[in-house]
């Protein structure tokens, strides 16, 4: 099982090695300290906004890796123009990098604040950065806006404005184009939805049973047995609220059934049982549905697929024993085959916190195993509640 496991492990080096040099992408940082002339490169804004706070520079794909923090930045962007990021220092907090959102004569930022409820920040031309606070974000952009007659915060078709990205850097938008200014409007449509890399761990539940002649082994199914879970988690990026969820899972189930019975054409009554064991590698594909916008801190989802497993290490040891000493006894390994198909489906909620997301979730998932040498099979049917930590690539 290590084997399986290290190779599992080692597997992961190649793409994490590849995201590790994909974070690096062309763009240009502003230092604070002369020369602050503008430096083009290859920039990782990708910790830019977390509690650190900190931009890595390289003037060339090979150079020496620089790390910049807010003191020692005052801007920095990459060249396709989705991303800009300022030192700023925010009121009744410290000096920090933001990510730019809406820039003019009003400017939208986004990024860590030790305030839970503050995920955006507004900065007037001349002004200090001000927390807007998802409690009371309405009535205060209302009065910043109000030199702009006819601008109400509010989305006419819900008669509220959300508290996200898009509908906010839209009201900023609308009152930079009517401010009488020479001061340029710009909107940053941020990064793309990232691929995160997780680590799950839970309780799974498991029922396997041995189908004699079509029904169920002894007219009964084995009491449930409850394992430790672990897996590998990786998220992929759709499109909207669509993402693919690809996982490694090492998952292991037992049973034990004996019956007292008279199989057919036999005169004598036997005592019969079946040990089963299996210990699996399983690789599920899921498509998951997440509800509500990227910016909320909260996402419930529900997903759903099928995937391949594999046999690590099995036991399906029949045996029969006669209660008249005129008939024989009987005892023999039935077999697994190595692989078989899953079906898997569930749903659960993910919390984005500063250090990562944590995700707690709840799933089902059902196969069958083929004898290689009987004309039977398995059934194993398995649910885990489970959490999972994963953070961004």
């Amino acid at each position: 099982m290590r084997r399986f496991l290290y190779l599992g492990v080692l597997s992961l080096f190649p793409l994490l090695a590849t995201a590790q040099q994909s974070i690096f992408q062309p763009g240009y940082i502003v230092r604070r300290t002369a020369p602050t002339d503008t430096v083009r490169g290859y920039v990782d804004v990708l910790r830019a906004t977390r509690i650190l706070g900190q931009v890595r520079f390289r003037a060339t794909p090979d150079a020496t890796v620089e790390t910049l923090r807010a003191a020692q930045l005052s801007a920095a962007g990459t060249t396709d123009g989705r991303q800009a990021f300022r030192a700023r220092l925010i009121t009744g907090d410290s000096l920090r990098i933001l990510e730019v959102i809406s820039s003019g004569p009003l400017s939208l930022y986004t990024g860590y604040t030790p305030l839970p409820a503050v995920d955006f920040m507004l900065e007037q031309a001349g002004s200090n950065v001000l927390p807007l606070a998802r409690n009371q974000f309405e009535p205060m952009l209302q009065n910043v806006v109000a030199q702009c007659p006819g601008l109400v915060v509010a989305d006419r078709g819900k008669q509220r404005l959300l508290y996200a990205r898009t509908p906010l850097a839209k009201m900023v938008n609308q009152y930079n184009d009517c401010q009488p200014t020479t001061v340029p409007n710009r909107y940053y449509p941020g990064a793309r939805n990232p691929v995160t890399l997780g680590i799950r761990a839970g309780l799974q539940r498991s029922q396997l049973w041995y189908l004699d002649n079509n029904h169920d082994f002894g007219y009964r199914r084995p009491s449930s047995n409850m394992n430790l879970t672990a897996a590998l988690q990786l998220v992929l990026p759709i499109g909207g609220g669509f993402r693919a969820v690809v996982e490694g899972i090492y998952t292991k189930a037992h049973s034990y059934v004996v019956v007292r019975d008279r199989p057919t054409a036999a005169v004598n009554y036997f005592v019969r049982s079946a040990d089963l064991k299996a210990e699996l590698l399983q690789i599920p594909l899921m498509l998951r549905w997440q509800v509500g916008r990227n910016e909320r801190r909260l996402h419930p989802y529900l997903e759903g697929g099928g995937g391949i497993s594999y046999l690590l290490n099995s036991r399906a040891w029949y045996q029969a024993i006669p209660e008249a000493s005129y008939d024989k006894p009987s005892a023999y390994d039935l077999g697994m085959d190595k692989w078989h198909i899953l079906v898997r489906g569930g749903g659960g909620i993910t919390y984005r916190t500063s250090i990562g997301l944590l995700d707690l979730g709840f799933h089902v998932q059902s196969m069958n195993i083929e004898s290689p040498t009987e004309r039977t099979q398995y059934k194993l049917q398995q649910s885990d509640l489970s959490l999972t930590y994963s953070r961004f690539l």
